[in-house]
């Protein structure tokens, strides 16, 4: 089974919780978006990409840091279902939780967009490489 359409639902479900929220509640977050959410994405993505190499022999640098990036986002948005049905989303630990996951889902989308932009030029140099027009 793919976990392509969890995924989806993960961020989609983090995005419509963050739609929810204020301005002012928003920038009140900064702290726990930029400085919890920045602090778990890079001891995550340092820890899992240093243990990459072991796992996946020849691995390099920058499949590791690829790899590491990868499984710190994979944090389920499924965990803000569960503070918000347990009513913990005004506790300090589900407003902690929701920045972490709303920088995941902010560095996501940038690494998206990047991935469809490098994919796109590829394919454009590829076309104009082999005369190839559309």
């Amino acid at each position: 089974m793919s976990s392509q359409p969890s995924a989806t639902f993960a961020i989609s479900k983090t995005i419509a919780l963050g739609l929810e929220l204020s301005l002012e509640r928003l920038i009140s977050m900064k702290k726990d978006v930029f400085g919890l959410g920045s602090a778990q994405l890079a001891v995550t993505t340092l820890g899992l990409g240093c243990l990459a190499p072991l796992v996946v022999p020849g691995c390099t640098a920058a499949s590791a840091f690829v790899i590491g990036i990868a499984l710190a986002l994979s944090s389920s948005a499924f965990v803000l279902q569960i503070l918000k049905d347990k009513e913990d989303m005004s506790t300090r630990h589900g407003r902690a939780a929701f920045g972490i996951l709303l920088l995941q889902v902010l560095v996501a989308m940038y690494l998206y967009v990047r991935v469809l932009i490098r994919f796109f030029l590829g394919l454009l140099k590829f076309l104009h490489e082999k005369r190839i027009f559309l």
